[in-house]
């Protein structure tokens, strides 16, 4: 399933693959690894649009970003930085 922002992402891209030879890189995740940030940012993406749209009609004050930042930690953030990480890691040694 691809995103609209992953659309968008590619075309961008495009134009300097043909200019530069590049492309966006692929970059995989282990079934693992991919299972695990699904989850995680399924959570985490729900949670902020949720409070964006809050933020946005000022429902949430600005004084509650540190708590929805806390929050986001808290819904393992960290873990599926690392996993990407860990992803672009295995893409750049591959060279």
């Amino acid at each position: 399933l691809v995103e609209d922002y992953q659309k968008e992402i590619q075309a961008n891209w495009g134009p300097q693959k043909e200019e530069f030879g590049t492309g966006m890189p692929s970059i995989v995740m282990t079934a693992d690894e991919n299972d695990t940030f699904s989850d995680i940012m399924a959570d985490i993406k729900t949670y902020v649009s949720e409070c964006t749209l809050k933020f946005i009609r000022n429902e949430m004050s600005l004084d509650e970003w540190d708590s929805f930042t806390d929050n986001i930690k808290k819904m393992n953030i960290d873990e599926a930085t690392k996993i990407q990480q860990d992803a672009v890691d295995r893409f750049n040694n591959r060279q």
